[in-house]
């Protein structure tokens, strides 16, 4: 499993498969620069990927349930969603990343 940016086209993509094979690949969001510093997770066996949205800046979630993406804004308002990590505790789910336009963490609970 791999969540990555499509440089040329800017676009979130998702990629299934094994070394030695063909992945199977989908666009996750099709948007004006997205899904560079991809952090890709799993919840419930399905997985979800947290990125960079460079148009205004934000942090984003995309989930898959079945067949079909859901994706979502995290944090507006600021430069968030750089170098992104996600880390379970306690329970719960958060994505982190560095807040370039405060200098300093950002931390959002994701469920």
């Amino acid at each position: 499993h791999l969540a990555y940016q499509d440089v040329g086209k800017q676009h979130l993509k998702y990629a299934v498969g094994q070394p030695g094979e063909d992945f199977e690949l989908t666009v996750v969001d099709r948007n004006e620069l997205v899904g560079a510093d991809t952090a890709l997770y799993f919840e419930d066996g399905q997985p979800r990927i947290v990125y960079f949205e460079g148009y205004d800046s934000n942090m984003k979630l995309a989930k898959l349930d079945g067949e079909s993406w859901s994706k979502s804004t995290v944090r507006r308002k600021g430069a968030v969603g750089f170098h992104n990590e996600v880390i379970r505790t306690g329970g719960k789910t958060y994505a982190a990343c560095f807040n370039y336009t405060k200098r300093d963490v950002f931390l959002a609970a994701l469920d």
